[in-house]
């Protein structure tokens, strides 16, 4: 996963190479939009005001890739709202 500063794609194709061998589930998607609508109005506040450092999978930097960028976890748009998340841990806020 590369973090860079600009808006991320406005799609998103999955292409399974190998199917699944197991009883199916392998991929999980969520709609993060629905799940934003049981959070209150005051954590939507602080996920639109707070800023975090989000850094590409450590495995590019040894790569030469380092690749980094500071936003908020939710980003109003002119196309809609941007929701940014991390599968491996959750990033430190910037200060």
């Amino acid at each position: 996963m590369y973090e860079l500063p600009e808006p991320p794609p406005r799609y998103v194709a999955f292409w399974a190479v190998h199917p699944a061998e197991g009883g199916g589930g392998e991929t999980t998607l969520a709609d993060a939009h629905e799940l934003l609508r049981h959070f209150t109005a005051d954590d939507i506040d602080q996920l639109h005001r707070t800023a975090y450092t989000w850094r590409s999978r450590p495995t590019l930097a040894s790569e030469g890739i380092d690749l980094g960028c500071v936003q908020t976890v939710l980003t109003a748009t002119d196309e809609g709202t941007i929701v940014r998340f991390s599968s491996r841990t959750w990033p430190k806020p910037t200060t």
